[in-house]
């Protein structure tokens, strides 16, 4: 990009807010979390949103033939998402969850029917062994097949280069305990199979999970849609600290010509500022507005990972035996229960579905929930399927993510694909965008 000239007319570029020390790119859950850390430091910061709302992948969405308002895709979560709810909390709004079902994770197959993991109030990690003994078909072998897991829990480090498979068959994981427990948990946070999984990431979610105590691994249904439950609190509280926020303002280029970011152009014109900037967009319109530098990047060529969600509406109440129920080996994987006569559904790591026509994706998900009911559901009212096809990044061994730092000494990066130890996941997102923000002066 050509240097932007201070001499263009003032009434033609954006002016940032008055005191303005930083300016986000991006207003997904990374930009948000780094605007408001940014704006409790009097930084009165300024966040550019590309899309007419924020949330990126954490938007929600109004469709006339719901009553309720639609998240891009159902999101659990759990006890273990510390700097999320302090975020949450910081905003003035602590997360509302459904809390019912206390530590259990509702299951359903064809072999044992509806059963569930039921972890202990015991201490890490008796609480999973007390689940595990719990579950139908596992018993002690079970047990102790986990318990030679916990060496790599503790040194996740020490797998470097391996699969998530290649990992649990070393220590011995059974068929049962790979496909009823792990298989199912490397797909919900890592969103890929653990065939091609990165074992270091599927070891640091385990011992989030069941090393850090009972209440870390509690599922956590968000109370609300999304927006309401994480993306409107977030934006209040920067606004009210006197940050500002802009959406249909798409940056298409920086001004990188020197040691420092002094401008952009958007869509609605240029901006001149010499403060800190911070790039919290996905990780391909990253890479486009740092060109050329980020082109030579490792991380620049990353591959993604698809997700699928559906949202089904029906004519009467559905007979869901629990407001989430996992399915292993299901289609479907996850089900949940935002409203009576509402389901919806999550499969991760869908490379095979996101291909798939909408109608046999619905036709499946109806043929998952009348095997678990046992009943034909009731008749269709509504139905919603949303295809991701660059959902989140490829969690493959050894695959390069980027680091919050750049060459330009007051740009720095945000995002769940960036290296922040976790998968691309909502925490993974609120901690970059804390990473950002502390290094933002």
């Amino acid at each position: 990009m050509q240097k932007l000239s201070p001499s263009v007319s003032t009434n033609s570029h954006f002016t940032p807010p008055e005191n303005c020390r930083c300016i986000i790119i991006g207003g997904g859950v990374a930009g948000l979390s780094a605007g408001l850390r940014l704006a409790q430091r009097g930084a009165n910061p300024w966040v550019l949103e590309a899309a007419p709302q924020l949330g990126g992948r954490a938007r929600s969405f109004d469709d006339p033939d719901f009553d309720q308002p639609l998240d891009n895709g159902p999101h659990l979560l759990v006890g273990a998402y510390r700097q999320t709810r302090k975020l949450l909390r910081d905003a003035g709004a602590p997360l509302r969850c459904d809390e019912s079902l206390g530590r259990r994770y509702p299951l359903w197959d064809v072999e044992h029917g509806l059963h569930g993991l039921d972890l202990a109030r015991w201490p890490a990690p008796a609480h999973l062994a007390g689940g595990l003994l719990g579950m139908p078909g596992m018993g002690w072998g079970a047990l102790r097949a986990a318990l030679r897991l916990l060496p790599g829990m503790l040194r996740p480090w020490a797998l470097h280069g391996l699969s998530a498979t290649h990992w649990l068959q070393n220590a011995g994981q059974g068929e049962g305990l790979f496909r009823r427990l792990w298989e199912p948990l490397c797909l919900a946070t890592l969103n890929e199979p653990p065939g091609s999984a990165d074992a270091v990431l599927l070891a640091r979610v385990m011992r989030e999970l069941f090393l850090a105590g009972p209440a870390a691994a509690q599922p956590l249904i968000p109370a609300a849609d999304l927006n309401t439950t994480l993306i409107a609190p977030l934006k209040q509280a920067i606004e009210g600290l006197g940050g500002r926020i802009t959406t249909r303002a798409r940056v298409m280029a920086l001004d990188l010509g020197g040691q420092r970011v002094r401008g952009a152009m958007t869509a609605r014109g240029p901006i001149f500022h010499d403060g800190a900037w911070i790039v919290a967009t996905p990780r391909r319109a990253a890479v486009k507005l740092l060109n050329p530098w980020s082109a030579a990047q490792p991380w620049a060529e990353g591959e993604e990972s698809p997700i699928v969600s559906v949202h089904l509406r029906f004519a009467a109440p559905v007979a869901l035996p629990a407001p989430m129920l996992g399915l292993p080996g299901c289609v479907s994987q996850w089900l949940f229960q935002p409203a009576p006569d509402r389901i919806s559904a999550a499969i991760s790591a869908a490379y095979r579905e996101v291909h798939w026509e909408s109608s046999r994706i619905v036709d499946a998900v109806l043929a998952d929930l009348a095997a678990v009911t046992g009943d034909a559901p009731p008749p269709l009212r509504a139905q919603r399927v949303i295809k991701e096809a660059r959902a989140t990044f490829c969690a493959w061994p050894e695959a390069p993510r980027a680091d919050p730092a750049t060459p330009w000494e007051n740009l720095h990066l945000a995002g769940d694909w960036t290296d922040t130890g976790l998968p691309a996941t909502i925490e993974g997102a609120v901690i970059s965008g804390e990473q950002a923000a502390r290094r933002s002066r």
